[in-house]
């Protein structure tokens, strides 16, 4: 499968932006707008969609590890906000390819 880098990205921060995340420059010259759902497409219609690397994380140790907790003034009885679980996996982005028709996790 051929990975085409992308080489600078422009995030929109407007919130009607009709799906779209932003906007790429790719490595061989295309420009491409990017879709929420990994999917982008260049100026001349063609599709691309996301190439990432799936690799085992690493294990984050305890005195990394961020501690929630809610304080209220008002309402001093409030629970801590319970702590988000630490996925057994990442995602590092490798690029873009036209080669299939949904975003692609490569594993090792």
């Amino acid at each position: 499968m051929k990975i085409v880098k992308e080489t600078v990205f422009y995030g929109f921060t407007c919130e009607v932006t009709d799906g779209h995340i932003g906007m790429a420059i790719l490595e061989n010259g295309a420009w491409v707008l990017v879709h929420e759902n990994g999917t982008a497409v260049d100026t001349n219609g063609n599709r691309y969609v996301c190439v990432s690397r799936e690799f085992d994380s690493r294990p984050m140790p305890p005195d990394e590890i961020l501690q929630y907790a809610c304080e209220s003034l008002e309402d001093v009885d409030e629970e801590p906000a319970e702590a988000l679980p630490i996925p057994d996996t990442d995602l590092e982005f490798l690029g873009w390819t036209t080669e299939s028709d949904k975003p692609v996790i490569q594993t090792e």
